[in-house]
């Protein structure tokens, strides 16, 4: 047995986390992810089988099988030897079947010790074109590792089709495996930083934060449940006008990003401090090639957004930009352990960024692959998180928004409005960089129309012969057992409200309160308050 087996170590504490959610639920496809390569054209089978064994031999975690010892009841990694990378394929006649099968394979999970973590689907339809649905667990692969897989699928696939021989792409494949880093080195490296030292800086990070910053439900969500997303794209006049804003302040694109997803968390939960998760690449160690290196290197660590009475944007751009650079020398902990240190646990944050500062388009995979096989495109599948809601933000010459949420808790509408406010958010940061944060309106131009005129244009015609006790009280015939009052979760029927309403009417009798005389009110914003 030993001789199938090329290296057994621990897992990262991600992986952890990951395996974690596996045992939890074992149908879960919350980290299965999958990508479709659109081919213009009939793949050759043949180079698409030896593409994948370079591959594997490239990528060792490829060949990651994940074993529970008996001894211990630790888990481990084994690499072996030779795990064949699986791959299937398909006829398919309708767009439908296509989504019905990529839907199939992305239900049917992985067995994280049996199944190769990565594999391939030919779907060969009848216009020509080849579509390859390419899914992999996220326990072995984080998103910077999309790029290098694709690179080099396609670069053998071209070298192989135009004849160069298998072995000496094999020899080629070794070789680089051999200079760069693997993620075993990696391990090794994670298991030698001073932890101690770590979750001391976390724990005086989040010492005095002690409510969790959400998004409430402003009702029923869309569907019984699954994954949605909406998009925003900054135009491009504005997207460069935040490159120079952050170049000014010395500062990434990404500060400026965080910043204001912060400021919009703040104002929906009234507060001017809030933690969010934010997912690091983790690559930056001291690891000869950890660029080209395959493996789950990401981890997610809180971000705090603070600001006082008279902080301005460039403070506060300044300031996430510091705690970046400080929590970057403590992002190898492990999240849960982090949790554990804060007063909050495991409800520390409920939503996550996520930064996306690798990127993969139509024009790399075409330079691959050469003139002569046409165009090849390539669409990237939402991947779930156990998240409620998730911003992803993509940085090329635009700034791109995407928000995922769950469909079972929001709608479409209210996520989309949390993407203007956003943007509302961004126009100020360029327009008026020296605001004081607290003056920032997350309201777009449309919600301050309808706030301060639209919902305010009230006029009606009234019988001038009816008090608006009776014109009440006639509601109340008409419509006893609808809805009259609904806040924060309670309501109230047109009866309920009436006889609420009569019975502070009877009590004030009782006190000798006759008309004209002035009665005051104090209540905090709640259904009691409609009532008086």
């Amino acid at each position: 047995m030993n001789d199938k087996i090329e290296k057994i170590y621990n897992l990262s504490t991600t992986q952890k986390g990951i395996y974690f959610h596996k045992l939890f639920d074992e149908k879960s496809t919350e980290y299965v992810g999958q990508n479709i390569l659109i081919y213009n054209g009939q793949m050759k089978l043949c180079y698409v089988k030896q593409s994948l064994s370079l591959l594997a031999i490239k990528h060792e975690v490829l060949r990651t099988a994940f074993v529970n010892t008996s001894r211990t009841g630790d888990t481990l990694q084994v690499i072996l030897r030779e795990r064949e990378i699986e791959l299937n394929i398909r006829r398919v006649r309708t767009d439908q079947e296509q989504e019905e099968l990529s839907r199939q394979d992305i239900q049917r999970g992985f067995d994280l010790k049996k199944d190769s973590l990565l594999r391939l689907t030919l779907l060969q339809k009848e216009s020509g074109e080849t579509v390859v649905l390419w899914t992999m667990h996220h326990i072995i692969t984080d998103g910077w590792c999309l790029g290098l897989l694709f690179g080099d699928f396609l670069m053998f696939y071209k070298k192989l089709e135009a004849g160069s021989p298998f072995e000496v792409l094999k020899q080629e494949a070794l070789q680089k495996k051999e200079r760069n880093a693997s993620y075993s080195d990696y391990i090794n490296w994670l298991e030698a930083q001073d932890n101690d030292a770590g979750l001391k800086y976390w724990e005086g990070l989040l010492e005095d934060y002690e409510e969790t910053a959400v998004i409430k439900p402003l009702g029923a969500g869309e569907a019984l449940g699954g994954i949605s997303t909406v998009e925003l794209q900054i135009d491009k006049q504005t997207s460069e006008k935040i490159f120079r804003l952050a170049q000014e302040e010395k500062v990434t694109v990404n500060n400026v990003a965080e910043a204001a997803w912060g400021i919009v968390l703040q104002k929906y939960n009234r507060t001017n401090d809030v933690v969010f998760g934010k997912v690091v690449s983790g690559r930056d160690v001291p690891l000869t090639g950890i660029e080209e290196t395959v493996g789950l290197f990401i981890n997610t660590i809180p971000l705090r957004v603070k600001h006082e009475d008279k902080t301005t944007v460039r403070e506060l751009l300044r300031s996430v930009n510091r705690q970046g650079l400080e929590s970057s020398k403590y992002d190898y902990c492990s999240l849960a352990e982090v949790q554990r240190r804060s007063k909050l646990g495991r409800n520390l944050f409920s939503t996550l960024f996520v930064f996306e500062n690798y990127f993969v388009d139509d024009t790399l995979i075409n330079e691959l692959l050469g003139e002569k096989h046409g165009m090849v495109t390539l669409e990237r599948n939402t991947e779930n998180t156990n998240y409620d809601i998730t911003i992803y933000n993509h940085c090329s010459d635009m700034l791109k928004f995407e928000l995922q949420y769950d469909t079972a808790k929001y709608s479409k509408s209210e996520m989309a409005q949390i993407l203007d406010r956003i943007h509302s958010v961004i126009v100020k940061f360029v327009e008026t960089p020296e605001i004081q944060v607290r003056h920032i309106d997350v309201l777009s131009s449309g919600e301050l129309y309808n706030i301060v005129s639209a919902f305010n244009n009230t006029n009606q015609k009234y019988p001038s012969n009816k008090t608006i006790v009776d014109l009440f009280e006639e509601q109340v015939e008409k419509k006893a057992d609808d809805l009259a009052v609904v806040y924060d979760g309670k309501s109230l029927s047109y009866s309920e409200l009436n006889a609420k309403s009569n019975k502070i009417a009877w009590l004030l009798r009782e006190h000798d309160i006759v008309p004209d005389d002035f009665v005051f009110i104090f209540a905090n914003n709640c259904i009691e308050m409609v009532t008086g």
